[in-house]
């Protein structure tokens, strides 16, 4: 992950590429709020790559979609899950932009 500007509040952001196969863990964000956007201008739901949110009792799977922004406490468990089989391979991976501000 490569770090890149932050154009909102303070804090930092990385640009995510999942691809098949891809193996995540749980983890907490720093910062106090965390803001991931969905930039593959087209992503099907069968082809997966969900992002998780751990729950007391389960989880929670937050679907791809093109333009989408997600915000959640940074301190949130939570991984992204790798694309399916059913992704097509001209497409590299499903592309997010995750950004952890501090206030």
């Amino acid at each position: 992950l490569t770090p890149i500007p932050m154009a909102i509040g303070s804090g930092r952001s990385f640009c995510n590429c999942f691809r098949r196969g891809d193996r995540t863990t749980y983890h907490r964000d720093p910062g106090t709020t965390s803001y991931i956007f969905y930039v593959n201008l087209v992503w099907k739901k069968h082809w997966g790559s969900a992002t998780r949110f751990k729950r007391t009792f389960g989880y929670k799977d937050i679907t791809p979609k093109p333009g989408r922004l997600i915000v959640y406490p940074a301190s949130t468990l939570h991984r992204g899950l790798a694309p399916t089989i059913f992704m097509p391979a001209n497409i590299a991976g499903r592309f997010s932009i995750a950004f952890h501000e501090s206030r």
